[in-house]
């Protein structure tokens, strides 16, 4: 059939372009009548575009003036007539306008026909002016369309035609429109669509909807690869590139719009899917990948645009409705395809090929994941893990690599809100890759736009999964708790709340209780001092976010769970606090210095109080590790949990913490009140001072949250604890002011300033604790 048909083709083109073009003589005056009935003779289905091409090429090549219908001129008319007579005889818009009469003038039924079979004459002569020499079928989905002879135009004018013709597409869809109902049509677009069309010349062999679907798959089809094909010719092949550019997004706009079905047919047909097109072979690879982004980030554009048009217009519903069952097989096979496509390497160029594949499947999984659910669970978060996973084992993150893996978080932030829980059977397929990607970004510099919508992607995941995010609730909670850029303590703060206003509080402690005891483990393992100022303040840092994640837990919580489980808690509480001794001993162990505890581990500059839990930022008490900061985190904790709590339930929970600062004295700091030798073991002073610290914290923000609870406890279990921290820090300030009175008075006048400095360096690294204390 297609031989048959390249034969009557092949004769009837070169005996109209002998007649039109090559013996110009033969026909003197040529017109849109004079060609209508040329084609109306030779059969208008299997000539009329051929005939519209040479018309244009008889005007552009012989200078010819098409026949422009008279009009009354206007005063401005004449006095522009002086300056048209100056110009080109032939213009290009009147060229248009006889092509486009000449179109029109065929019956209604005729004209898709004609015109799907005139975009695949003007894309074998687009292939040819490219790729001059290709053979074959090829690109041109049938018979050869185009005589040879018709390249002696020239580059120039053949671009010229180009647009012209290009000109004519665009504006008969756009002022005639597409038919209505193409979606009831029922097409086979596996096999070549014939350009002769019926026998008879004045009727289609199919239904006029079937004819007008069927040629808008090769309108789509060969705009698409026009526009690759001429943006590969240079300049001068500009104007026609843009207007091939206009008449696919035309066509797809339309088509996404109002017949989705026909939109889903061209889509596969441009693509080239197995059972919804026929073989085609471009020139050479690298154009069929160009095309296959063009074709793509064609398509995702029209359906945003149909959201933006109809979202105003229906409910969230009645879209899903528009992309039912009609469509959804359509949507799977595209689907699988684009999949396919990000299964293989990405390719040199285009290099953003797989950013644009992940771009359309966001678009595309909009438009069909809540009616049609299971291949996009199927085949997009599969495809979604594979990509996640390449770029979190890259040990260098290319531009192209970041932008497919930012849009590849982009299309799983929209499958996840268009699916919620739907998505539980393979959550674990995405969660996971992700969760490793997050962490390996906050390694490598430059990837800052993949891991914010990497971190943006997780928060949204927490948002619709909720509850069924626990078994990732410790990995969640080491990755916001670890120190990062200011730009990303943003994120991870968001995504701090996001778990606790989402994740129920019975499931989220536990996770919290784990947490806690990391940072302190490390604490404790600290020996060596390289590294070691950088460790005290990550786990410093992990500590204080940590409390404030307690804070805004309990800020949240009904006082029946916190009843239950109140003395885990008051334990947890303690673990909090015991990072501030535990710091400081890590500190002096490293090789730190008394005198540099103030600066290097307490680091009383940080102190930011908050007014409540909602006014807590990261930026300001979370960022930079500090005891103190630490202490008023816990207190604020504290002060939620206690508000909770009856008084006689608080009171033993009170006491544990009492019981951990005391550190088996009968008061706090009773060894360093009672001490009368000169005998000090500075560690042990360091560890008691710390938890008296944390005690005092704990104590105001009880008292500035609940006084009459506060009076209550501190009144009789802690007076006397409160006047042993006064008294020791009173001892410690006495016994040091001795030892410099001391040491002047044995020192000779000479010795006096040596002295004197010695004694400075004395007060400067033994006061710390009992000054904080005193003051606290």
């Amino acid at each position: 059939v297609v031989w048959r048909e390249l034969q009557a083709q092949s004769r009837l083109r070169l005996l109209l372009y002998t007649l039109l073009i090559e013996c110009p003589g033969l026909i003197a005056v040529v017109d849109e009548t004079l060609c209508l009935s040329l084609c109306q003779g030779l059969g208008v289905q299997s000539s009329l575009d051929f005939m519209l091409i040479l018309l244009l090429a008889r005007r552009i090549q012989g200078g010819e003036a098409p026949k422009v219908p008279k009009r009354k001129r206007r005063a401005a008319d004449i006095e522009d007539a002086v300056v048209e007579g100056l110009e080109s005889f032939v213009h290009d818009d009147h060229l248009a306008d006889e092509a486009l009469r000449l179109l029109t003038s065929a019956v209604a039924d005729l004209r898709f026909q004609c015109l799907g079979t005139l975009v695949q004459s003007l894309c074998s002569l687009t292939v040819q002016m490219g790729h001059p020499g290709t053979e074959g079928i090829g690109p041109l989905w049938g018979p050869a369309l185009l005589p040879p002879q018709l390249l002696s135009l020239g580059r120039g004018n053949s671009f010229r035609l180009l647009d012209i013709a290009l000109t004519v597409v665009y504006r008969f869809i756009v002022e005639h429109g597409i038919p209505r109902d193409l979606d009831r049509a029922e097409i086979d677009t596996a096999h070549y669509r014939s350009s002769l069309g019926s026998d008879d010349g004045e009727r289609t062999a199919e239904p006029a909807d079937a004819v007008a679907s069927r040629s808008l798959c090769y309108i789509v089809k060969g705009a698409c690869m026009m526009e690759v094909l001429l943006e590969n010719c240079g300049e001068e092949a500009s104007k026609a590139a843009q207007r091939a550019r206009q008449v696919r997004e035309v066509v797809l706009r339309s088509l996404a719009v109002n017949h989705p079905v026909t939109f889903l047919r061209a889509l596969c047909f441009s693509l080239q899917l197995t059972e919804y097109s026929p073989k085609l072979k471009l020139p050479h690879y690298g154009l069929a990948l160009a095309e296959t982004g063009c074709i793509l980030t064609a398509a995702g554009t029209a359906l945003n645009e149909r959201r933006d048009l109809l979202v105003e217009a229906m409910e969230e519903s009645e879209l899903d409705e528009e992309s039912g069952p009609e469509c959804a097989p359509l949507c799977a096979a595209v689907m699988q395809h684009v999949c396919q496509v990000l299964s293989k390497k990405a390719p040199e160029k285009p290099e953003d090929l797989h950013a644009m594949s992940w771009r359309f499947l966001d678009r595309l999984c909009l438009f069909t994941a809540r009616a049609s659910p299971q291949p996009v669970i199927e085949l997009c978060l599969p495809a979604t893990a594979g990509c996640l996973e390449q770029v979190g084992r890259a040990d260098v993150v290319t531009a192209p690599m970041e932008q497919s893996a930012v849009a590849c978080c982009m299309c799983l932030q929209t499958v996840v809100g268009q699916l919620g829980k739907a998505v539980l059977a393979s959550l674990n397929v995405v969660v996971r890759p992700l969760l490793a990607l997050i962490a390996a970004n906050a390694k490598i510099s430059g990837t800052v736009l993949l891991e914010q919508t990497a971190l943006e992607t997780m928060q949204v995941i927490v948002r619709d999964i909720g509850s069924f995010m626990s078994p990732y609730l410790e990995a969640l909670l080491g990755t916001i708790t670890a120190p990062a850029a200011s730009w990303r303590n943003r994120l991870l703060e968001s995504l701090g709340h996001e778990i606790v206003a989402v994740m129920p509080h019975r499931l989220l402690f536990p996770a919290l209780q784990s947490a806690v005891a990391v940072p302190n483990q490390h604490l404790a393992s600290i020996k060596d001092s390289k590294g070691s100022a950088h460790e005290i303040n990550s786990c410093l840092v992990a500590l204080q976010r940590l409390a404030a994640l307690h804070m805004w837990m309990f800020s949240a919580a009904v006082p029946e769970f916190v009843s239950v489980d109140a003395d885990a808690m008051a334990n947890t509480f303690v673990k909090l606090l015991a990072g501030g001794p535990a710091s400081i001993s890590a500190f002096l162990t490293s090789g730190g210095q008394l005198n540099d505890i103030p600066e290097a581990v307490l680091r009383r500059t940080l102190l930011h109080k908050p007014e409540s839990s909602s006014s807590l930022t990261w930026a300001e008490n979370c960022v930079d590790g500090g005891v103190q900061a630490l202490n008023l985190l816990v207190a604020g904790a504290f002060a939620q949990f206690a508000l909770r709590l009856q008084v006689e339930e608080l009171k033993p929970r009170f006491v544990t913490i009492l019981d951990w600062t005391r550190n088996s004295q009968p008061r706090i700091l009773e060894r360093q009140g009672s001490r009368k030798s000169d005998d000090v073991d500075v560690a042990a002073d360091c560890q008691d001072a710390s938890r008296a610290l944390g005690f005092v914290a704990v104590v105001l923000g009880l008292t500035r949250e609940a006084p009459e609870v506060a009076e209550v406890l501190i009144l009789p279990l802690a007076t006397q604890d409160l006047a042993s921290c006064l008294t020791a820090s009173r001892r410690q300030a006495m016994r040091l002011a001795s030892t410099v009175r001391k040491r002047r008075r044995s020192c000779s006048a000479a010795d006096a300033s040596a002295a004197s400095a010695k004694a400075s360096e004395a007060l400067a690294g033994q006061t710390w604790w009992w000054f904080d204390v005193s003051s606290a």
